[in-house]
């Protein structure tokens, strides 16, 4: 039961791959603390194309619509973009304000801080989030500047940061971190003072400098850098409300180390919310395809859930889950009689074709490319590699948040089909 359980936060149960799900509106089991910031994040630039990269670096590298990040190969994996005109993966205004010391006028709150957020969910059955959200959010604000003002005394003291590694930390605390955790302890001030310490204390362990290869300032996960098909965690696009769109499947993964998956998944996260400065949530959509007994390794349930809970607070819009395995239903009948109607809310369960295009109408149809790799990649055999062929990659746009989906796409549709 505890690797069904695993599999659901797609990681497989010895391994991290992520795996996706059927879910029609049904509400579902999430221990997470999860209830992600429904908002419009922060939006994403899409870099210059391939020529102008081209003629600014001297190297002519991949395409996916026109629009390329470089140099693709391994041993440029988690570097950020150095071309002209192209914003690098660094911290969020305010973050480097916090991390300087700044005075009170620095932390004032700005749009891609609080976004709005939306006042209808796209389908009815899921509004009972979004109206939670927007109460936490309430809650939230009305302790915000009491909360800045202690981590302004206790921690940041008017610290410069010297290092990279002390800009992350420094920048960490900014607004958007303090609304998470905010929101994650109900507006208590105190608790969520505490919970953002533990966090860092959490984060000094996880993200060593081995995650940083050549001095890039966000982390990548190693195994991917070694074989692409170790993990199945890839960011597609975003959703209607903002959202970026995880698309996992344990089936697809093929290393199925439990600490090889958190290091992936935490590494991606911390990714696309760069270092953790950044608002936004995802939706995660957890495809069961090929999950299979080397899927349940009780271990990776002890690792993923405190993860989740203590140290990603309000990033978890919703997770969807596509082909749920029978065995995890008496886990999600016993969850609803835990949790209340928002959390549970969060997981949906689909059921069926039917159910997969209703959703996928309600929250992709803005982005056509998008929309057709999720639907070629659940026809797909759930195995290492088995994913959409390369002209479904090609459809989807290139960002700072997929590139690394992408490059991970492309270097598996590049190895030979025995592999």
């Amino acid at each position: 039961m505890f690797g069904v359980v695993a599999e659901f936060f797609g990681l497989s149960g010895k391994g991290c791959c992520g795996t996706p799900g059927n879910s029609s509106s049904s509400d579902a089991v999430l221990v997470v603390d999860s209830s992600a910031f429904a908002e419009a994040e922060e939006e994403v630039k899409t870099l210059p194309s391939s020529k102008a990269l081209e003629d600014a670096t001297g190297k002519t590298p991949t395409t996916t619509c026109g629009l390329s990040f470089g140099d693709p190969s391994p041993s440029s994996w988690g570097a950020s973009p150095t071309s002209p005109d192209v914003e690098d993966f660094c911290l969020s205004k305010p973050a480097s304000s916090l991390a300087a010391g700044a005075s009170a006028s620095a932390f004032e709150l700005e749009a891609y801080q609080l976004p709005e957020l939306p006042d209808k969910a796209p389908l009815d059955e899921d509004q009972v989030v979004v109206l939670g959200l927007i109460a936490r959010m309430q809650k939230a604000k009305a302790n915000l500047e009491a909360l800045r003002e202690r981590v302004q005394v206790e921690i940041l003291q008017g610290r410069v940061p010297e290092s990279p590694a002390e800009e992350r930390e420094l920048g960490f605390y900014a607004t958007s971190t303090l609304m998470r955790y905010l929101c994650m302890q109900d507006g208590d001030v105190n608790k969520a003072f505490k919970a953002m310490k533990d966090t860092m204390e959490w984060r000094k362990k996880t993200f060593h400098p081995a995650l940083f290869p050549q001095n890039s300032r966000l982390p990548c996960c190693r195994a991917c850098m070694r074989d692409p098909l170790s993990h199945c965690f890839l960011c597609v696009g975003k959703d209607v409300l903002g959202r970026h769109v995880i698309y996992s499947c344990t089936g697809r993964a093929a290393n199925k180390t439990p600490e090889d998956g958190i290091e992936h998944m935490a590494s991606e996260l911390e990714r696309l919310f760069k270092n953790s400065t950044l608002p936004g949530s995802i939706a995660w959509i957890v495809d069961f395809a090929g999950f299979g007994f080397a899927d349940c390794n009780p271990k990776i349930g002890a690792l993923a859930f405190p993860m989740f809970a203590s140290h990603y607070p309000e990033r978890f819009g919703q997770i969807v889950c596509l082909s749920l395995p029978y065995a995890f239903y008496p886990i999600y009948a016993a969850a609803s009689k835990i949790f209340d109607k928002e959390t549970m809310a969060k997981v949906k369960i689909l059921k069926g074709d039917k159910d997969w295009k209703r959703y996928g109408d309600a929250y992709w149809s803005h982005d056509p490319g998008m929309r057709r790799w999720l639907d070629a990649a659940v026809k797909c055999k759930g195995v290492p590699g088995g994913f959409p062929s390369a002209e479904f990659t090609q459809e989807l746009q290139r960002t700072e948040a997929t590139e690394t989906s992408i490059r991970i796409l492309e270097r598996c549709s590049a190895l030979p089909a025995k592999h």
